[in-house]
């Protein structure tokens, strides 16, 4: 299978455009299998042109009723600003809304003169006019009534008073159940496609994951949604829901995806995994090939099992500055709610597939970090 990165090169030369980022998480669906690259681009091709059968040009008809619309919202506007001007107490708020909206009226009729049909228009700027009016002799006369002081407090002053105090409580104690109550089982309540991405890595690291070692809830979804909105996809198993958090741009990928579990009715934290929030690490898209066998073997790793000496294996750092900056990199942060915390892998490939001889096309490293450190854990290479 293919990275990311060569799978969305791949499509291109192929597609002659760049994947969307539908098309790119179906792919990762795939695990990137280069083989699904037209399917994948023929059903978004199928779903762009019934797009355009549903967006097909409107009628005259249509542009014409527009053309009425405008003077009617002009109108529209007049009568709720009056009326609101009367039943309220913010006179002067309603005073300037009606101003707007007579000056509203006025555009529409300097764009309308020339037309044939402009009576609606006509008529919308005399009522804007009127209303004006109308709400500032309002105002005026409120104000005037109003300038005698007050020095005592009435005692439906004081009714209305203790009346909002009480529904301020009211509110809080809304506000406080709304914790306790179960969360949505439709996957339409956590999704929006118009998503624009919002994560960085101190927000991903803020995160609470359950852990199998303790009993406290991982960070709640309706908290994540609150803070951080509706994901761009998400799915649901079972128990278990996954949203993911999506950049839509593949030449510099950002992904937040976050795993919950339903417990007596509530979604909790319990796996979370980001990539391209802390990226780093620079990329050579010219690099050359400059690694031979004997420099491949010469590395060293470290073992992967938990609580293990990481620092037996090579320092990112010391292979940079010997071989250069690679042709591409992937840093992620995962938690697995192992009771291990955030940990932060590096994954980096030198790729050169016009190498001289004597020197090795590809070379995957996979780093793990410690202390600020990235070491080697797993090396590959391919003759």
């Amino acid at each position: 299978m293919a990275t990311k990165e060569e799978w969305a090169s791949l499509f291109e030369t192929i597609v002659g455009r760049k994947p969307s980022p539908q098309e790119l998480m179906k792919a990762k669906e795939t695990g990137f299998d280069p083989g699904k690259i037209i399917e994948i681009a023929g059903a978004a091709q199928e779903n762009s042109a019934e797009q355009a059968q549903q967006s097909a040009p409107v009628s005259s008809d249509r542009e014409t009723n527009e053309k009425k619309v405008w003077p009617m919202i002009s109108l529209a506007v007049s009568g709720f600003s009056l009326l609101l001007a009367l039943l309220t107490p913010w006179k002067i708020v309603f005073t300037i809304l009606a101003l707007l909206g007579l000056i509203f009226a006025v555009i529409l009729l300097i764009v309308n003169w020339k037309q044939s049909k402009k009576i609606l228009t006509v008529i919308a700027v005399a009522t804007a006019a009127l209303v004006f009016a109308a709400n500032l002799g309002v105002t005026v006369y409120t104000n005037v009534n109003n300038k005698s002081p007050q020095t005592t407090v009435s005692q439906s002053d004081k009714g209305k008073s203790k009346k909002t105090e009480a529904k301020k409580d009211k509110d809080k104690k809304d506000e406080d159940s709304d914790d306790t109550k179960e969360d949505s089982t439709d996957i339409n309540d956590y999704i929006d496609g118009d998503y624009q991405f919002d994560w960085t890595e101190s927000d991903f690291l803020s995160l609470k994951v359950y852990s199998i070692h303790g009993s406290d809830r991982g960070t709640r979804i309706k908290t994540i949604l609150k803070t951080y909105g509706k994901a761009t996809e998400g799915r649901m198993n079972g128990d278990f829901l996954t949203l993911t958090y999506f950049n839509g741009d593949y030449s510099s990928l950002k992904e937040v995806e976050l795993r919950f579990v339903r417990k007596d009715g509530i979604y909790s934290l319990d796996k979370a995994t980001a990539e391209g929030l802390s990226n780093t690490v620079a990329i050579k898209k010219d690099y050359r090939a400059n690694w031979t066998q004997s420099d491949f073997d010469a590395l060293q790793e470290a073992p992967e099992e938990p609580n293990s000496d990481l620092t037996v294996g090579s320092k990112w750092t010391d292979i940079q500055k010997q071989f250069g900056d690679p042709r591409l990199s992937d840093q992620r942060i995962v938690n697995f709610g192992d009771g291990e915390g955030f940990e932060k892998q590096l994954s980096v490939t030198y790729l050169d597939y016009s190498a001289a001889e004597g020197y090795l096309p590809y070379i995957n490293l996979d780093f793990k970090e410690k202390d600020g450190v990235y070491y080697l854990t797993h090396k590959y290479a391919k003759e």
